[in-house]
């Protein structure tokens, strides 16, 4: 089965936790979908509800959910059970939304850093600390492992496939709706040929765009 281990996914955690202490930071804060994926392992989907992988030099990282997606996270990632925190979702009891928890997780941290898409909400309730914008998961990023390199190849021949498929189904006159179509073609093989394929983070999208007249 090709798949990220949970050795890969603590060595890219450590390796976030040593560059969050080159650049001088006492926590760091990811937010977005991908990169708590590339961390994690987790597929979800956040909707307007945000979660956070708070990392700090020499700690445990912390992951912060909503309440309704605890049970699924425990499942789903390689962040040990305690350090799962959680909140309520909206509209939450007083003290318990995730603002409130950021806020006792992020504590007496003085310098804090976040990544460069993080969202104006988010930004908005961190206005009370010192922070700044480092692009630290993407600098991990740039370097693939073995693994990755197979997956990106396995991902490039569905690609391939779907690319014949469209070009199989194009005629003149052909409306987008028929190129959408083509995309079970692929979401069909994939489930029938990987064995641990996740519907959260499997995401197959096929048209064919009309020349403008």
């Amino acid at each position: 089965m090709l798949r990220i281990s949970d050795d890969e996914y603590r060595r890219r955690l450590e390796s976030l936790q040593a560059s969050v202490a080159e650049a001088g930071l006492d926590l760091f804060i990811v937010s977005a979908l991908d990169s708590i994926y590339y961390l994690t392992g987790a597929g979800f989907e956040p909707l307007e509800r945000p979660f956070f992988l708070l990392i700090r030099p020499r700690q445990a990282p912390i992951l912060l959910v909503p309440k309704l997606e605890q049970e699924h996270m425990r499942e789903a990632c390689n962040i040990s059970e305690q350090d799962i925190q959680t909140y309520w979702d909206y509209p939450a009891p007083s003290g318990r939304g995730w603002p409130d928890r950021l806020h006792e997780l992020i504590g007496d941290a003085k310098e804090i850093g976040v990544e460069p898409t993080l969202r104006q909400e988010i930004a908005s309730e961190l206005e009370g600390h010192t922070h700044r914008v480092e692009a630290l998961v993407e600098r991990l990023r740039l370097i693939k492992s073995d693994t990755e390199i197979a997956l990106i190849r396995r991902a490039a021949r569905y690609a391939d496939f779907g690319v014949r498929c469209l070009m199989g189904a194009s005629y003149s006159g052909a409306s987008v709706a028929e190129g959408l179509a083509q995309t079970r073609l692929v979401t069909t093989r994939i489930i029938r040929e990987v064995d641990d394929w996740d519907p959260l983070t499997t995401k197959v999208t096929m048209a064919t765009w009309a020349a403008p007249p």
